[in-house]
């Protein structure tokens, strides 16, 4: 005895026969291609990130615990020299660049 088919069924593979017709599988190829190679290129450029910040991170530290602050201690150490004006008057003073300075009454120049 021959069943006859059901033709739900023969309208679901009609369907997705139409839909297999216009899948571009190369298109869909090259798409995963291009997500795979997106991620390996992050990957990759997270690593480089990683190993630049081990490499940067120590010499940072040893700087920033010991040439620090001997660079601060020997650039603390600077003289001052301060011209003030007596009231009243205007005074010239010539710096040690050469260059000269007039203040007026009650100013103040603090330089090293």
């Amino acid at each position: 005895m021959i069943e006859k088919e059901n033709p739900n069924s023969l309208n679901a593979l009609l369907e997705n026969y139409e839909k297999q017709k216009t899948i571009d599988a190369v298109a869909d190829w090259e798409q995963l291609r291009k997500r795979i190679t997106s991620d390996r290129n992050r990957r990759l450029f997270f690593n480089y990130l990683r190993n630049t910040a081990a490499i940067l991170l120590p010499l940072f530290l040893v700087y920033q615990y010991t040439l620090y602050p001997i660079l601060k201690k020997s650039g603390s150490i600077v003289e001052t020299i301060t011209v003030t004006s007596a009231p009243g008057m205007v005074t010239k003073t010539i710096l040690p660049d050469g260059s000269e300075v007039w203040l007026n009454a009650l100013s103040s120049l603090t330089y090293p």
